[in-house]
């Protein structure tokens, strides 16, 4: 099996520790999206999102979908689950985006997705 994105969300606030792990594997006949998740340190409850294998753009749009579900809950790539001050999401996003916001936003980008060689 090949991992082609993965992501790694942390929530922790008050006595919440959990963390949220998602990724798209290639498989004979398309690709998957799987998911591990549970209390941090803990032994994590694992599950798919899709029944039977997809096309590469529809595992896609289910994982950016997950992520952004997670995201918006409090999930956040930081290891310390604490959110993001400032601003609802990490990366200010622009019509035009300066150099420093597309670095920012690059280096967030691949922090959340790893993608396989």
């Amino acid at each position: 099996m090949n991992a082609i994105a993965r992501a790694s969300l942390y929530y922790s606030e008050g006595s919440s520790d959990k963390e949220y792990h998602a990724e798209i594997v290639a498989i004979p006949g398309g690709n998957v999206v799987n998911f591990r998740y549970g209390r941090r340190g803990g032994t994590l409850t694992t599950g798919t999102k899709t029944a039977a294998p997809v096309d590469l753009a529809q595992a896609q749009k289910i994982f950016d979908k997950l992520i952004k579900e997670k995201t918006s809950k409090g999930y956040t790539p930081d290891l310390s689950g604490a959110a993001y001050q400032g601003t609802e999401n990490a990366v200010i996003i622009h019509d035009e985006p300066s150099s420093n916001e597309r670095s920012v936003k690059s280096s967030y980008l691949a922090f959340i997705w790893t993608f396989a060689a």
